[in-house]
């Protein structure tokens, strides 16, 4: 059968785009960011694979936050 991974990625960019604004930087980032892990490697170890993505999620913002000093949009305003 065909890998279907690129069509996952698309899907889940658009959903991302969609989220971000209404749920924030950090919800909605890491999230995504934890679709793309999973989409890319298997289900097994999803606690870690969480831990990553928060940590990669917490590095950009602050990245961001502290280098670029852009304001990232958060749920509560």
């Amino acid at each position: 059968p065909r890998n279907l991974t690129h069509i996952w990625v698309v899907v889940a960019i658009f959903f991302y785009i969609l989220a971000f604004k209404p749920l924030g930087y950090f919800l909605s980032s890491g999230l995504f960011v934890f679709a793309l892990i999973v989409l890319f490697s298997s289900f097994e170890k999803l606690p870690i694979k969480a831990v990553i993505a928060a940590v990669i999620t917490g590095v950009a913002y602050l990245m961001f936050q502290q280098l670029f000093g852009v304001r990232l949009p958060t749920p509560w305003g």
